[in-house]
């Protein structure tokens, strides 16, 4: 008999509403006002503005010193009630507020209706606890903002925020705000047999010379595949150079021949889907730079030409380090300012022509891309995005483009991880033109993300200072070791079957694991030296010892199971 867990489905229950503080922001200016703001607040006066909301703190998530102000406006509300009004004055601004409410281990909807002013466009956000929605576009007609988060255990002061995510100059209003503990249902894990169920990869920096000595080990773990991390480093990076030979452009290449050799040897014992990897590390430059833009145009051509030859499925793109890079009011990299539409464009055109250009070199790549960004960077990541899946249309290319979350990495509830690519799909049908939408829905995937193992914490001192990084307190207390130092798992294997159940069911072509440094293998001192005298140096925490309960998390990756609903 299979075992069943009672697990959160996606439709309200009856009854399960949380207490918000004054939820439609009829209370106002009352003094008792937990008032946090951040530099860059300007308050202001009129008849109809009632000053701040009670119980609510106003705050600012942006770039600090920003211009931004919040208040309560008499009037502004859906039924001519009050309303709270969010006003950034600068692109880099994120005005809003937030409160706190006690939730009960589940998953939990949070909803809130905005609006902007008549003729104005823009875009609002919200959080709950640990999971924000995706910035969604609005008009001067109300609509209803959504987010679904799992809490696993009881909160007595759980966050709930809403954010302006508008340009400067274009005024939010938000009002009824609704705080619900989703229905449950029956699940129970059944073995998936099915042919087409999605391959699992590992993001973890294996070196790939101990990958094809080790493969049917591997191939043991349950991994289809692996991202290749420290080939094509980043966007500056000359994947041909690796071998301290840049001459080297093709099969007299040394790294070329290791990684050759590594996916040979994975494809004989059914790990197929091998990706090279690269990341956004460094700062990208000026968007208005030609000669600098064509030099990544370059090394992305050429770094799909390494992955072609050297038998791989695809290339991953990791954009997730220059964050900041997508605001357009970042400073550090425009030599002058633009007007905005200028900038967005030349982003979407600058992202649309390097992709064409690895498109170009090899029609049937299968690009990846990671996190999904979308939902919580900047404006400029849309049009970054949107100049990946551009090029992806015009091609029409094959392989697809497929985007990796990182926000899937603990969520262990199922009801949660069923409605996570809707949030994405979501994004793309408000922000991007019909014909892409269209290619998307065709060739376009969500990979859901997982982190079971490679455990760490945070330490701070008494006053709340982080000193660093540790890993459990049982065993290093609060000994600064680093982020990498602890092998073990974040949670039981009981509930990464859960997770898993939930990454093949709502995952249709790929799903991932990202290992937090070498979490899956150790390596011997004669290891170390025998994979560190190839070209692949890919070596991080190897040498710590595996959790002793790893062979479990292995177990379950390598009997997949989906989630079927109880009648």
């Amino acid at each position: 008999m299979p075992r069943i867990w009672w697990l959160p489905l996606l439709a309200a229950a009856a009854g399960g509403a949380a207490e918000l503080p004054n939820a439609g922001f009829e209370a106002a200016g009352a003094g008792g006002f937990d008032a946090y703001v951040r530099n860059g607040w300007q308050p202001e006066t009129g008849d109809s503005l009632l000053g701040l909301p009670n119980q609510w703190s106003a705050y600012q998530w942006g770039d600090v010193g920003a211009g931004w102000s919040v208040t309560v406006e008499q009037g502004a509300g859906r039924q001519g009630s009050a309303a709270l009004r969010a006003l950034n004055r600068g692109s880099a601004a994120r005005a809003g507020a937030y409160s706190r409410a006690a939730l009960t281990p589940g998953t939990w909807r949070l909803a809130v209706w905005a609006r902007t002013a008549p003729g104005q466009t823009g875009s609002a956000a919200i959080y709950l606890a640990n999971t924000y929605s995706r910035p969604t576009r609005l008009s001067e007609q109300w609509r209803q903002i959504t987010v679904q988060a799992t809490v696993a255990e009881a909160s007595a002061a759980a966050e709930v925020n809403l954010q302006s995510r508008s340009s400067g100059g274009v005024t939010v209003w938000f009002d009824d705000v609704t705080l619900e503990l989703v229905a449950a249902g029956t699940y129970h894990l059944q073995a998936d047999d099915r042919a087409d169920r999605p391959r699992t990869l590992l993001f973890s920096p294996i070196n790939v010379n101990y990958l094809r000595d080790h493969a049917r080990e591997a191939a043991g773990w349950g991994f289809r595949g692996f991202l290749f991390d420290d080939l094509f480093w980043s966007w500056g990076s000359d994947v041909w150079a690796v071998d301290k030979d840049p001459a080297s452009r093709g099969e007299d290449d040394r790294l070329l021949a290791e990684v050759r050799a590594c996916n040979e040897a994975c494809r004989a014992v059914g790990i197929d889907s091998n990706f090279v990897k690269v990341a956004f590390y460094q700062e990208l430059p000026d968007w208005f730079d030609d000669a600098a833009w064509a030099a990544i145009g370059r090394n992305f051509r050429e770094g799909a030409r390494f992955a072609k030859l050297a038998g791989c499925l695809g290339v991953a793109i990791d954009t997730e380090y220059i964050a900041q890079q997508y605001s357009p009011d970042w400073p550090g990299y425009q030599a002058a300012q633009r007007p905005l539409a200028d900038l967005k464009a030349k982003v979407r055109q600058r992202w649309q022509t390097v992709i064409a250009g690895m498109y170009a070199e090899w029609p049937e790549l299968v690009l990846l891309t990671l996190p999904e960004g979308m939902l919580y960077y900047g404006e400029l990541y849309g049009d970054l995005f949107q100049g990946f899946l551009a090029a992806a249309a015009a091609a029409d290319a094959p392989g697809g483009l497929h985007i990796m979350t990182e926000g899937t990495y603990h969520t262990t509830d199922p009801g949660g991880l069923a409605g996570y690519p809707g949030r994405i799909d979501e994004w793309i049908a408000d922000e991007c033109p019909e014909p892409l939408v269209t290619w998307w829905r065709r060739r376009g995937s969500v990979v859901l993300g997982a982190w079971p193992m490679g455990y760490y914490r945070e330490v701070h001192d008494a006053a709340g200072k982080m000193l660093g990084y540790s890993g459990r307190q049982e065993q290093f207390g609060d000994q600064i070791v680093g982020s990498y130092a602890d092998k073990s798992a974040w949670y039981s294997p009981e509930v990464f079957a859960k997770q898993m159940a939930g990454l093949n069911s709502y995952s249709p072509r790929f799903n991932w694991i990202y290992g937090h440094g070498c979490v899956w293998w150790q390596y011997s001192e004669a290891d170390k030296a025998k994979y560190t005298a190839g070209v692949h140096q890919a070596l991080s925490n190897a040498l710590l010892p595996t959790a002793p309960n790893l062979a479990a998390y292995a177990a379950v990756i390598r009997a997949p199971q989906r989630l079927v609903r109880q009648p």
